[in-house]
């Protein structure tokens, strides 16, 4: 006779709402496989569970078509700049990001994390950059507090509160406490086959 044993491991314990520094742990590259084919990068961090992620989509600039969101993600983060090109009045920069995602690895950043209509975890594609300095930009950590300010009463706040946002929630699923179940581990332990 097999005696099976099941035991409890720690649950999924989600970030609470609002702004989180953390360092990027992974990223991943995607494109969705039907319609437009967007593409967009997954990224994973130290400091959340596994099952949280911050998916940014491209978007492109409607004067010169270059893509700006996931570059904003590069930029913030001050990863994978390899040059500044600056224009002789000083007001306009050129940054050469080398977009490998390797390059996130490590890096830190300022995500902002709510809860969705059905209640689960999201991470809005509007980051914050962490204290840094570079050859075109820098920001102390009273400047990255005021950055967080004004993209979350700019870009975050309206999309939250959006009515369409608020449409989402249907009736046959309900709100969720934003946790995965408890897991269960399955071990066996057999006796003596004699």
């Amino acid at each position: 006779m097999a005696l099976l044993k099941v035991k409890k491991t720690e649950g999924f314990v989600a970030p609470s709402d609002g702004w989180h520094e953390v360092t990027i742990a992974s990223v991943e590259r995607g494109m969705y496989p039907a319609g437009t084919k967007t593409k967009y990068i997954d990224i994973r961090f130290e400091e959340f569970p596994e099952q949280v992620k911050l998916r940014v989509h491209q978007a492109f600039s409607k004067e010169d078509n270059s893509e700006w969101k996931v570059l904003s993600v590069f930029r913030y983060a001050n990863a994978g700049i390899s040059e500044i090109l600056v224009t002789e009045g000083g007001e306009e920069g050129q940054m050469d990001i080398d977009d490998d995602p390797a390059n996130l690895i490590g890096c830190k950043l300022n995500v902002y994390v709510y809860r969705n209509a059905k209640g689960y975890t999201d991470i809005s594609e509007n980051v914050a950059p962490a204290a840094f300095s570079n050859d075109w930009e820098s920001y102390s950590k009273s400047e990255v507090e005021e950055k967080k300010k004004i993209i979350y009463e700019s870009q975050i706040k309206s999309y939250i509160s959006d009515k369409r946002f608020k449409e989402n929630e249907d009736d046959w699923d309900s709100l969720s406490s934003n946790g995965a179940p408890v897991k269960e581990k399955e071990t066996v332990e057999e006796d003596n086959w004699s």
